[in-house]
């Protein structure tokens, strides 16, 4: 489990992220929800014949900036992150 956070000051789409691109079946997002008083939990599952593998709900569909987030890489390997520049101006 690692804490991580989105580098630059605007939001992100969580499903546009090189990280969420990238992720293995059984990978696992979580982002505090205020409101609910929890973590919201997004897992990686694996798809059909017919659907690829995908995140499960898309409940965390953005996350603003300076705000963490725990990410539970299942597979034991590296991943490195590298998250591209979202915006204009420097």
């Amino acid at each position: 489990l690692t804490l991580l956070g989105f580098p630059y000051p605007v939001s992100v789409i969580w499903a546009d992220t090189q990280l969420a691109q990238t992720a293995t079946v059984g990978d696992r997002l979580f982002l505090w929800n205020t409101g609910a008083g929890k973590y919201d939990i997004e897992n990686y599952q694996a798809g059909t014949k017919n659907d690829p593998d995908a995140w499960s709900s898309i409940v965390i569909s953005d996350i603003a900036p300076g705000v963490g987030f725990f990410y539970d890489n299942t597979s034991g390997a590296a991943v490195p992150v590298t998250e591209t520049k979202s915006y204009d101006w420097p």
